[in-house]
């Protein structure tokens, strides 16, 4: 058996090297090992008398195995460690890309070790030799006899039990094939029982959310809760809500997700975006009017506290006839934590509510009205089309999709004359209802197989349909433009890729971080009462979406695709809920929509969303010369040509 001298030398040496290869100063280890600092510098001094427990939690911090930490030549296997009645020794290892360790672990009669959770993806599997054994998560242990196995994940609370004799076991340990680090963005911790240890608790979180509004992507505080994990949530909420300077709006959003036996803290930076070189000219800022200027001030402004003239005019807008007006009026009220939806959109829901059956195609366009920075980007279409079009007033639209992007030009340039191109049917047959005195010539072609022989001027694209090819259109749009024509594209685009799994990583981050603002708004913060029915249609998305975000982060996209489906089983169940508020229930559907779209992108049954700069280089490589473009909302990434809604234009070059 190892002697507590020799410990404590191997130790002291093992921990300061994996602490400076993680380059982790001793502050930051103890926050990832949930360790006291004091506790850490005494061993590393040579110096303590660490449990088992406690150099599990270091190695867990440190992402290595057990035995890392504690044997100097990792191939000397046979040292024999012994804390509180529980013994383990390594009996053998693989360095694979799959690492296993196998142990021999021995507990005297009426022993207990309760482990805390090992990394994610960390799997176990007992093999009692002799005694019996109480084993497996907290919340759920086995007891084994003489030659009975078990088999479970380990990134829980977990324990050892001799509850009657002594104990002979064999214990594996498997190590996920692809370790991520996300010890750099995650902080384990347990509940506070001190007002000091509360007082630690509030500074970290203020402390991280402050490096998350200046850079760091995401950071998660993992609180192992035992039980009520929500009850500990609402705790928190309540204590940072005491310390928040009312004064001041913060850069960041906090979610909770309370899981079994533990809460989940996720901090995320807003991301509402912005536009980039738009310039405005003579002739945009005569026809944009200075109210529409002063709703769009107010939408980029989104870190400010608007006064109760600016919302009760905002409120006005928003029974405007002028749907481009109301559906911006209404964003900048959601974003600033008042849900509301246009007029247009009550209305839209009152008539759903009467008819028995219902319009799936006019359902989903109209929820599209709901979309962060849907409106955003007709507007900036419209003032593209106005900067670059030369005065001309006729445009062909390709992939129409429903009338939504349409009625919203024409407010905001009447005097457009709009030939329309759109392959399906049912769009077709909307169009066609809700566009009879409307200044547009309707075309059911599939705009790849147009033949007209028209040259158009102005083409615009206002990504509503997701059946074409990226390639083909653009081909497509080079042939029908005129000489110097312009082309102009808002659509939905992802951070850059380089391989299959890197794409799905940028699908799942650009569409969880749209879904996660539309969670932002509907929260109890925003709502002073949920009725108890309608909390549990929304519970699976704030309990699952902040997890998969992380997941997308830290390239766990596996996990993140597991879960996305496994959520998607979860809605499904909830269906036959009757959700009665209109904001709520109008928000709810919307992310359901999303959620269809993103599986869909993930399995391959729509053309999937490509990057701004793969479109740049397809656009280049069909004779069109990029002119200006905009990020007119940022889902995911920093850069101007990272994840969310663009407003592209391009000019015929050749």
């Amino acid at each position: 058996m190892i002697s507590n001298k020799i410990l404590q030398s191997i130790v002291a040496k093992r921990l300061e090297i994996l602490r400076k290869r993680r380059e982790l100063t001793m502050s930051g280890l103890a926050e990832r090992s949930g360790v006291s600092k004091g506790t850490l510098s005494v061993l590393e001094d040579g110096n303590g008398n660490p449990t088992i427990s406690t150099l599990w939690s270091i190695a867990d911090a440190l992402e290595v195995p057990f035995n890392d930490l504690i044997n100097t030549e990792p191939q000397i296997n046979r040292r024999q460690f012994e804390t509180d009645g529980v013994s383990v020794q390594l009996i053998d290892q693989t360095n694979t890309d799959l690492r296993m360790e196998a142990y021999h672990m021995m507990i005297k009669a009426n022993s207990h070790r309760e482990a805390l959770p090992h990394p994610a993806g960390v799997e176990e599997q007992i093999t009692v030799l002799s005694g019996h054994l109480l084993a497996g998560s907290l919340s759920n242990p086995k007891l084994l006899g003489p030659g009975e196995h078990y088999h479970f994940k380990a990134d829980c609370q977990h324990i050892y039990s001799a509850p009657t004799d002594n104990v002979s076991a064999l214990v594996t340990m498997q190590y996920p094939k692809e370790h991520q680090l996300i010890s750099d963005y995650t902080i384990v911790k347990s509940v506070p029982t001190t007002q000091n240890e509360w007082d630690d608790l509030l500074n970290l979180i203020d402390r991280h959310s402050v490096e998350v509004a200046t850079g760091l992507p995401v950071f998660r505080l993992v609180i192992r809760t035992g039980a009520e994990p929500e009850i500990i949530a609402r705790n928190i909420e309540a204590r940072l809500f005491n310390k928040r300077d009312l004064n001041y709006k913060t850069a960041i959003t906090l979610y909770f997700s309370p899981e079994k036996e533990q809460l989940c803290l996720y901090i995320f930076p807003k991301s509402r975006g912005c536009t980039y070189t738009l310039s405005s000219s003579t002739t945009t800022s005569s026809i944009i009017d200075q109210q529409k200027n002063k709703i769009i001030a107010y939408a980029n402004a989104n870190n400010i506290n608007l006064n109760k003239s600016q919302i009760g005019a905002l409120k006005t807008f928003t029974s405007n006839e002028n749907l481009l007006y109301a559906t911006l009026a209404a964003e900048v009220l959601s974003i600033q934590g008042i849900p509301t939806l246009p007029d247009q959109m009550n209305r839209f829901i009152e008539r759903q509510d009467r008819l028995e059956t219902k319009e799936p195609i006019k359902t989903h366009h109209a929820y599209q009205l709901l979309h962060p920075g849907y409106a955003r980007q007709i507007l900036t279409t419209g003032e593209m089309l106005l900067k670059y079009g030369n005065e001309n007033r006729h445009i062909l639209e390709m992939g129409t999709g429903a009338e939504l992007s349409l009625l919203m030009l024409l407010d905001l340039i009447p005097e457009l004359a709009i030939t329309a191109l759109e392959a399906s049917s049912t769009n077709v047959s909307s169009l066609q209802k809700n566009t009879k005195q409307l200044n547009i010539n309707l075309h059911s072609d599939n705009s790849l197989e147009h033949e007209e022989t028209l040259k158009y001027p102005i083409i615009t694209f206002t990504g509503e349909s997701h059946s074409l090819n990226t390639a083909y259109f653009l081909q497509e749009a080079y042939s029908l433009l005129e000489e110097d024509g312009i082309l102009i594209i808002a659509d939905e685009f992802i951070a850059s890729f380089n391989s299959e799994k890197e794409r799905k990583q940028a699908l799942i981050s650009h569409y969880i971080t749209y879904m996660l603002d539309v969670v932002g708004i509907i929260s109890r913060d925003n709502f002073s009462d949920f009725p108890p029915n309608e909390y549990r249609s929304l519970k699976p998305y704030i309990q699952a979406l902040p997890t998969i975000a992380f997941m997308a982060i830290t390239a766990s996209v596996d996990e993140a695709i597991t879960h996305l489906k496994l959520l998607k089983e979860k809605i499904q169940a909830h269906k036959a809920n009757i959700v009665s508020n209109k904001v709520i229930r109008a928000y709810y559907h919307l992310l359901n929509l999303e959620l269809d779209a993103l599986l869909a992108g993930i399995d391959g049954k729509i053309e999937p969303k490509t990057s701004v700069e793969n479109f740049f280089s397809l656009a280049q490589s069909s004779g069109l010369e990029l002119l200006e473009h905009q990020r007119v909302y940022a889902s995911f990434g920093k850069p101007k040509t990272e994840a969310g809604t663009y407003v592209l234009v391009f000019k015929k070059s050749l």
